[in-house]
């Protein structure tokens, strides 16, 4: 899908069994995401689990980083749990996100990404530029909220719509 993602779980963090799960797990932001009607984790939340969503890294690649932050991740939740015991990296503070937008290409072209993955960003500040094929006449694409950069395209040539940047919008220390 030539998207890559920044280390994120997804889960309802109005469960507090969620958010604890999510808070020893560590990933850097914690987006709330109800279950999907008919998806995996909708089937197992009606039989009372409680359900995780790591996302990190990009489709059909190995991400030694990604996946290193994935496993320890389980690992302190399994601990949490008390279900291991384990001497493991403290969880560093996790931002809870309710919001997360995409910016969208408003033209097509060559798009030249100026921000990265995990980056704080401002209202207004520009993300990307879009221009032809010969490097001319690019236009400036501007941040639509002030947050951090949670996925961002890979593609290097983009249509009108095309997603570019996932910012989680408004994200809390927690």
């Amino acid at each position: 899908d030539h998207r890559i993602n920044h280390p994120q779980i997804r889960g309802d963090i109005d469960d507090p069994a969620t958010l604890k799960l999510a808070r020893a797990f560590g990933a850097p932001f914690t987006i709330h995401a109800r279950a999907r009607d008919g998806s995996l984790r909708q089937a197992a939340a009606d039989q009372g689990a409680t359900v995780l969503v790591y996302e990190a890294g990009q489709a059909h690649r190995f991400d030694a980083d990604a996946i290193e932050a994935g496993v320890v991740g389980v690992l302190r939740s399994l601990r949490s749990l008390g279900m291991i015991e384990a001497r493991l990296p403290r969880a560093k503070p996790t931002r809870l996100v309710r919001k997360t937008r995409w910016v969208r290409a408003r033209k097509g072209g060559l798009v030249n990404l100026v921000v990265e993955l995990g980056q704080r960003v401002e209202q207004g500040e520009p993300v990307a530029a879009i221009s032809d094929a010969f490097g001319s006449r690019p236009t400036r694409v501007k941040a639509t909220d002030a947050g951090w950069i949670i996925a961002r395209t890979l593609n290097p040539l983009v249509n009108t719509g095309d997603a570019l940047v996932n910012i989680a919008v408004a994200a809390e220390s927690s």
